[in-house]
């Protein structure tokens, strides 16, 4: 018997059990596209901290890079806005250098200073993508189209009974409930649009384990003394600006953390970052192999 054919209250049961069987399977189907899912190596972690940032969103990237600036003295917040103070740091990374220059100029919002950056937040994704930490836009793509095509094909079949309701002259109010909470469940669990690949989300949390000891020592007050700029950019790429406690009292709070919003960040990228002056990562992490650590200064 055609569904379609079906009296109300059978159609709607059936429906409702089918629009969750199809947001699963589609969600499934989400997951097994989001390749590569293969555990990262331990050297493949070292990661230079800017990258360590945009593994967590280029967002994030950039926030980090106005703290580190702001922190290291090349740039002052006052009265709400952002301007140059003196020249970047010499160990300055591309992209505080393509930050600092977009302030130098005039701009200031985190839009204005994003777009600015753009070429330098494309070189950190791309390395990020041969890793297999990040989809490539094809893969983003398909990762996030394909299911969210199938949820609308099962959205698709309500509509299709919701049209013969109405040549009927049926009532359709319930069926009309239930396709928008069809909507709202499919838009909730296949609409978001992280690049991030399943093993990036691995490479993230073994960072994170990895440099625990610098969440602690972020977290403590003083925070302004105890870590340099590179340190703070790796903590606040992997484990957010509200785990700074400097950020509670720093003026930058209201400009990078607007209410109801809580950033996070990452320090400096890999190809050519070095420790400066035989720094340590803070809270017990020591310099090593490949830039991976936090008391790099910030290079990219």
């Amino acid at each position: 018997m055609n569904p379609l054919d079906w009296n109300g209250p059978q159609f709607l049961v059936a429906y409702a059990v089918f629009l969750v069987v199809a947001c699963l399977l589609a969600l499934l189907w989400k997951h097994l596209l989001n390749q590569p899912s293969r555990t990262p190596e331990p050297h493949e972690l070292d990661l230079g901290a800017y990258e360590v940032a945009v593994l967590d969103g280029v967002d994030t990237a950039v926030k980090a890079a106005v703290l580190a600036l702001v922190h290291g003295r090349s740039l002052r917040f006052e009265e709400g806005k952002l301007s140059a103070a003196t020249p970047p740091p010499e160990k300055a990374s591309r992209l505080e250098r393509a930050i600092h220059a977009a302030v130098s100029e005039g701009l200031g919002s985190l839009p204005e200073l994003r777009e600015a950056a753009e070429d330098e937040l494309d070189r950190l994704e791309e390395s990020l993508e041969r890793r297999g930490f990040l989809l490539t836009p094809e893969q983003s793509s398909q990762v996030h189209n394909l299911p969210r095509l199938l949820f609308g094909v099962a959205l698709g079949v309500g509509v299709l009974k919701l049209m013969v309701g109405v040549a009927r002259d049926k009532p359709v109010g319930f069926l009309v409930l239930e396709l928008l909470v069809g909507t709202v469940l499919g838009l909730t669990v296949l609409g978001g649009t992280r690049r991030r690949t399943r093993r990036g989300n691995e490479a993230l949390e073994l960072l994170r384990v990895r440099h625990a000891p610098l969440r602690t020592t972020a977290s403590t007050g003083g925070t302004g003394q105890m870590l340099n700029s590179g340190n703070l950019v790796l903590a606040t790429g992997l484990f957010g600006l509200g785990s700074l406690a400097l950020m509670d009292v720093h003026p930058l709070r209201s400009y990078l953390m607007p209410m109801g919003s809580m950033g996070s960040g990452g320090g400096g990228g890999s190809s050519g970052s070095s420790c400066s002056g035989g720094s340590s990562c803070s809270g017990g992490s020591s310099c090593g192999g490949g830039g991976g650590c936090g008391g790099c200064g910030g290079g990219d």
